[in-house]
């Protein structure tokens, strides 16, 4: 009488079916299916696991899971199988599972203080919508950007202000035709500063 473990293999291979495609629609693992058909049934953690396993291998090629099952139950007491439970192998664990609260706080505390140092050095967020090269002495230079709450913010030296969202918008008047150098200056709250430049060129009507 044939042996579970060469009633499957046959099957599979009548089939031609390889592991790597039942393992992918059934989601048992490769390696088990290998030792199914290997007949390594001590590589399995419980007699409970390997009985859905061979359930699951049946019903996928097409055999009477029942049948298999009463196969299984046979070989289990003839080869007097003793199972590895996963569980032995977890006792002498160097990092004991009571203890991972107080990895995760360690490793929340370093996250906290790591984020504080990079906030220290990182500058603020200052942007601005383009700007005209170009206007007339009748034409406003509307200045519109963006920042962050907290942000204080000089435009040529003197404070602008932004709304709770961070956008800002200023007008500025030019009596006289002529270049104008600008300068936007944004400083956070750990004192790191962001500057932009630009120019425009102001024409007579």
């Amino acid at each position: 009488m044939k042996k579970l473990t060469q009633i499957f293999q046959d099957r599979r291979q009548s089939l031609q079916i390889k592991l790597s495609k039942i393992s992918q629609d059934t989601k048992i693992p490769q390696e088990q299916l290998n030792n199914l058909e290997q007949g390594n049934l001590t590589n399995f953690g419980s007699y409970a696991y390997l009985q859905g396993v061979v359930k699951k291998y049946a019903e996928y090629l097409g055999l009477d899971p029942e049948v298999m099952t009463s196969y299984l139950r046979r070989e289990i007491e003839q080869q007097q199988v003793k199972f590895i439970r996963v569980t032995d192998y977890q006792v002498n664990s160097r990092f004991p599972s009571l203890n991972w609260p107080i990895y995760a706080i360690i490793f929340l505390v370093v996250l906290f203080f790591a984020l504080q140092l990079f906030l220290s050095w990182q500058k603020p967020l200052l942007e601005l919508r383009a700007l005209p090269k170009t206007i007339t002495v009748s034409q406003p230079l509307v200045i519109r950007g963006q920042t962050e709450s907290g942000v204080l913010l000089y435009l040529n030296d003197e404070q602008i202000y932004q709304n709770e969202k961070g956008y800002f918008s200023e007008s500025l008047y030019f009596k006289t035709p002529g270049e104008r150098q600008l300068i936007i200056k944004a400083i956070g709250v750990n004192g790191k500063e962001q500057t932009e430049k630009f120019s425009v060129n102001i024409k007579a009507d």
